[in-house]
């Protein structure tokens, strides 16, 4: 292989690892709009590097197998759905803002993920240096709830509350996987016990009921996915339980209140209002076509739900397009983790990811999350690290198991970096 081609491929590898937790890191010192354009900058850098080292091999910009993928095929129908809601558009400038950031957030990482990740080992890394930082975000979201209004300025105070939430979830996730991937009592064991402590607290601590239910339901399908015995399940939701129990009862007063309040004024009750006003709305205008980020002018209601909210703005193939990347997108993580060998790494790997598509499915169902430019990159990389492992897999002729035992030589030849594979 030629050293520039090897420098491309490794500064690639570098620029996909980087960007995974740069959409959790955020400094105080830097305005949301600057911390969005360096990652936006970061991705797009990386995007150029795998155009020019996939044209330098000759092989096209883009692989067969990402665009045979069904996920590829219901985003495309879903972004050209947007783009020609512009004819139907109530602001033309909100409509062409949406056409723009949507393409930042949702085809770009989609494109460097698909494609530009050079090894397996690509991912476990993305996901190893993703943790430190979401340590960081919990702590200081308990922090924060813990000290009240004297809480010292970090450089995550300016969180959202979803943000966080999000963020503790895959963390909570992600170190149970890991705990779960060691079978010796080792430090790696107990440190992940700490880090799913840390964010199933952070996720308490923060009021995310919606990231709580959408971690614990990706948890029962991963321990099904892994074939747990029954006794490491039990084990497992016990301690769940025990972490729960002591998060609840470190929380304020007025937050462990609000944490069970599920009356007239708290957020679930007044979903379910917004569900069945937009549905009522919905069956006397089912077109929508309201244009690319907005709704009908005689609607005033949050919909408080995505799929409702691109059927206001898209109308219903828009709709019914996003529906489909979710499916696809979780169906493809699914036959992942069932292809792939039994507690290799590229199975724990695909356990994460599919945790972390479930929790941000579960966020669509109860929020709009893809108006949040680090949640929406997010998904997005792990649905396009989801492609490339499914190609992977389909290619590949080495077992699974052997993928990391392998030389780095043997994982070229195998799938990613042959000039002669992906066309």
């Amino acid at each position: 292989m030629k050293p520039n081609r090897l420098l491309l491929l490794r500064l690639q590898s570098f620029l996909v690892i980087v960007s995974f937790p740069l959409t959790a890191i955020r400094l105080e010192f830097l305005d949301p709009h600057l911390r969005g354009i360096l990652l936006a900058a970061v991705m797009l850098f990386g995007v150029g590097v795998v155009a020019f080292g996939r044209i330098l091999g000759g092989r096209g910009l883009v692989s067969i197998q990402f665009l045979s993928s069904p996920v590829i095929a219901s985003m495309l129908c879903y972004y050209l759905s947007g783009i020609a809601s512009g004819f139907f558009a109530i602001n033309r400038g909100e409509y062409l803002y949406e056409v723009a950031t949507q393409a930042l957030w949702y085809l770009v990482p989609l494109y460097l993920f698909g494609m530009g990740i050079t090894s397996p080992r690509d991912v476990r890394r993305a996901v190893n240096c993703y943790l430190p930082v979401a340590i960081i975000v919990a702590l200081a979201a308990i922090l924060r709830v813990l000290v009240g209004q004297q809480a010292p300025q970090t450089m995550m105070a300016s969180y959202s509350k979803s943000a966080v939430g999000d963020i503790s979830a895959v963390l909570f996730l992600s170190c149970v996987i890991n705990f779960l991937s060691f079978e010796a009592r080792t430090a790696g064991r107990t440190g992940s016990l700490v880090g799913a402590g840390i964010g199933l607290t952070a996720m308490i601590a923060t009021v995310s009921r919606s990231d709580l239910v959408g971690s614990l339901i990706g948890l029962l399908v991963v321990l099904k996915l892994k074939r747990t015995k029954w006794q490491t399940v039990a084990a497992v939701g016990i301690v769940v339980l025990l972490l729960v129990a002591v998060g609840y009862s470190i929380l304020p007063h007025r937050l462990a209140q609000r944490f069970l309040d599920f009356g007239e004024r708290s957020s679930p009750q007044g979903r379910l209002e917004h569900w069945s006003a937009t549905f009522q709305y919905l069956s006397e205008h089912p077109l929508g076509f309201a244009g690319w980020g907005q709704t009908p002018d005689a609607w005033m209601h949050n919909p408080s739900n995505m799929l409702l909210e691109a059927w206001l703005s898209l109308g219903p193939i828009g709709a019914v397009s996003l529906l489909c990347v979710f499916v696809f997108s979780i169906s493809t993580a699914v036959r992942n983790c069932m292809r792939a060998a039994p507690r290799s790494s590229l199975q724990d790997s695909s356990l994460v990811l599919l945790g972390i598509i479930i929790i941000m499915t579960m966020r669509a169902l109860q929020d709009a999350f893809m108006g949040m430019h680090s949640d929406a990159t997010l998904f997005f990389q792990c649905v396009g690290t989801v492609i490339m492992i499914d190609s992977f897999l389909a290619r590949s002729r080495v077992p699974a198991r052997q993928e990391f035992l392998g030389s780095e030589r043997r994982l070229k030849q195998a799938a990613f970096v042959d000039g002669k594979t992906g066309k």
